[in-house]
């Protein structure tokens, strides 16, 4: 059995897997959303890495089911998605790209030789965005936890329509600052966060599986006693 819907709270893409279908394989064509496995038990998880507001097909097993992200175009998320700032982008989305070129000199030569390492790095960045309080508030919380966060940029609501910011990008906070601005009737901060991209491949050993439901849902509510967890799918997350 296989169902593919819209989480209900956080706006993502939703897989449970059962029967035959339990070690089902899901992709997007270009990245591995969950990998094969031998079957048997049930599975649920997310999609944290999904583009928001652009229809993403994924191939499931030997079926093709097509979900579109919902939720703010752009905001800044912990890595399960459960913890969300929403953000309003500004700045220029500065990017610093270290080639790994040594240059070394050679008394017989008069320009050096120069050596590549086998890889670029990874490129590093300054994001710019302002947060009103309670969500600077949230922002907080996410840099607390000393993790890679998730960056969110909508396409969909973006207005340049040739946009070549990245959908979705993780990185890692490496510095942070904010300041209130000038705005008089509502408090807000703007933040300059420095970070080091994390390439997809390593954030989604990062990432992980992520749960449509905790435990922590179901130890909190003592009527869930005796009910099945795909109970509770159709109850938090919507499941169909």
């Amino acid at each position: 059995m296989i169902k593919a819907w819209i989480h209900k709270e956080t706006g993502l893409p939703c897989f449970y897997l059962d029967g035959p279908d339990a070690g089902a394989s899901v992709n997007d064509g270009d990245r591995l959303v969950n990998p094969a496995g031998t079957g048997g038990q049930a599975t649920a998880f997310c999609d944290p890495l999904a583009p928001p507001g652009v229809a993403t097909t994924y191939t499931v097993g030997t079926r093709r089911v097509t979900l579109t992200r919902r939720g703010e175009g752009y905001a800044i998320t912990s890595l399960d998605s459960r913890q969300r700032a929403v953000v309003s982008y500004i700045g220029d989305d500065a990017r610093e790209y270290e080639t790994r070129a040594t240059a070394t000199d050679i008394n017989a030569r008069r320009a050096p030789v120069i050596r590549w390492a086998g890889v670029a790095a990874a490129y590093t960045g300054k994001l710019e965005l302002l947060a009103y309080s309670e969500e600077s508030a949230r922002l907080e919380r996410i840099l607390e936890a000393r993790e890679p966060v998730i960056a969110i940029h909508s396409h969909d609501a973006c207005d340049l329509p040739d946009c070549d910011i990245p959908a979705v990008r993780v990185l890692a906070v490496t510095h942070a600052t904010s300041q209130r601005t000038g705005r008089r009737d509502r408090v807000r901060r703007q933040w300059t966060l420095d970070y080091r991209q994390i390439d997809l491949d390593e954030a989604r050993a990062l990432v992980g599986n992520i749960p449509v439901a905790t435990w922590g849902a179901w130890d909190a509510r003592s009527k869930w006693q005796g009910r099945s967890y795909a109970d509770l799918l159709r109850e938090f997350a919507g499941m169909p």
